[in-house]
Order: C-alpha cells, then sequence, then structure tokens
C-alpha cells in the first residue's frame, strides 16, 4: 500500500512539474473549419510538441485543446511561459 501511495504521490507531482497538458487527439486534419482553430493552419504544422520546444523549432502558433475548446496560441513569449505540453506546433 505504501508503495502504491509513494507511486500516486509522484506521478501527480511529474504532472504538476511538466505544466499544462493538452488533450489534442492527434495532428489538426482537413475536417478543422479554421473558424475553429484561428490563425493555425494544417499546412503549417511542425507536429505535436510541446510549447517550448515549438518555440525552439521556429514555431511561432501553438494549437492547444483544453476541455474540448481547440485554442491557437500566437507569439513565441508567451508559448514558453504557458508550458504546455502535448499540442501541435504551426510556423
Amino acid at each position: 500500500m505504501r508503495s502504491f501511495v509513494l507511486l500516486f504521490l509522484a506521478s501527480i507531482l511529474a504532472v504538476a512539474m511538466a505544466g499544462t497538458a493538452c488533450g489534442n487527439q492527434g495532428l489538426l486534419g482537413a475536417s478543422r473549419p479554421k473558424k475553429f482553430v484561428g490563425e493555425c493552419n494544417r499546412s503549417d504544422s511542425k507536429g505535436k510538441r510541446s510549447s517550448h520546444n515549438c518555440v525552439n523549432a521556429g514555431g511561432t502558433k501553438y494549437l492547444c485543446v483544453l476541455s474540448g475548446q481547440a485554442t491557437c496560441i500566437e507569439g513565441s513569449a508567451k508559448m514558453k511561459k504557458l508550458d504546455m505540453e502535448g499540442g501541435e506546433c504551426f510556423l
């Protein structure tokens, strides 16, 4: 029981330190109308990565799905500060 509690606490700490986990189920597909994702355009996709790694790869926009709501975040400084994981990176 003690090892289960320690494992549970370690997993909570890991999630807390990782930042916000986006709920993106996959890459942006052709079926997503632009009105739902703002300036994130699937032809500019660099794939799924963390927001700070997106900036390091030259990305300027980041698509993150939270509670079923897709949001396109623009601006390198904002993307680094938000510290998100599992979203999609765009040029």
